[in-house]
């Protein structure tokens, strides 16, 4: 009985050193011992298929995360970012916008044109606000009916004719662009307006150091300007600015501008 009992609290403690050290995960785990008598079999005990199944979760847990370590560092490293289903999520990404700009002018303009970004905000008529001094509004109408607003610089030798205005000195803007020799007109890039900081500092700059009537304006769809931009409309924009220039210039036949 002595060694029947002392066997049986022998394996008891092999049994209990299995489960805890299974619950820790280790990288090797030795098997119960099965020298127990036939009378301790049905002792109450650890049951050492929990050990086993103890083992068997580490292990799947372990080719899961790659590493043979195991444990619970290996678990916490299969919850971080994934970066191959990053790639794959990205380049689908990719792949699918690629393919909504093929199919769609629309989007496509949004990107060529950048009309949307309407930057400075507010009034753009306000010509104090903008340091436009010697400048008056206009506006011009474009074959297709689009009414375009822009902005006309008088040339340095002129500025003493007066502050800024707009149909009250309609008649003597016209009457001084006819009388010129010197006409420029500043056609600007996609995105913002005509009254972006770096394109009102250029059109001072020419009318100042060109000593010449400069006119600007906004495309269609672009500041206060009608319409929608598009590639046959930017043509009739750019027209439409040409033909109001010609009928208050008389320096040049009208014969040259296309019909």
């Amino acid at each position: 009985m002595g060694n029947s009992s002392s066997s049986s609290r022998s394996g008891d403690r092999n049994s209990r050193k299995i489960v805890n050290a299974g619950s820790s995960y280790p990288s090797t785990v030795n098997v119960p011992p099965s020298n127990a008598s036939s009378s301790n079999r049905g002792a109450k005990g650890p049951d050492p298929t929990k050990a086993i199944k103890i083992v068997i979760l580490r292990d799947q847990v372990s080719q899961t995360t790659g590493h043979g370590d195991g444990g619970i560092g290996s678990l916490k490293a299969s919850k971080g970012f994934n970066w191959n289903r990053f790639i794959i999520v990205s380049g689908i990404s990719y792949f699918i916008i690629c393919f909504i700009l093929a199919l769609s002018p629309f989007a496509q303009s949004l990107l060529l044109y950048l009309n949307f970004i309407r930057f400075p905000f507010g009034d753009l008529t306000n010509l104090h606000r903008f340091g436009l001094s010697h400048a008056r509004n206009i506006r011009m109408t474009t074959k297709d009916g689009m009414v375009l607003k822009g902005y006309h610089l008088l040339p340095a030798h002129l500025r003493h004719w007066g502050s800024a205005g707009d149909a009250s000195q309609s008649v003597n803007y016209d009457q001084l662009l006819q009388e010129s020799d010197r006409v420029l007109i500043y056609f600007h890039g996609n995105a913002a307006t005509r009254a972006a900081p770096f394109r009102l500092h250029a059109i001072k700059q020419m009318s100042y150091f060109m000593n010449s009537h400069v006119i600007t304006f906004d495309y269609r769809g672009f500041g206060d300007s009608q319409g929608w931009p598009t590639e046959e409309g930017t043509y009739l924009d750019g027209l439409a600015a040409v033909q109001w220039v010609l009928e208050r210039f008389n320096c040049v036949s009208r014969e040259t501008f296309p019909p």
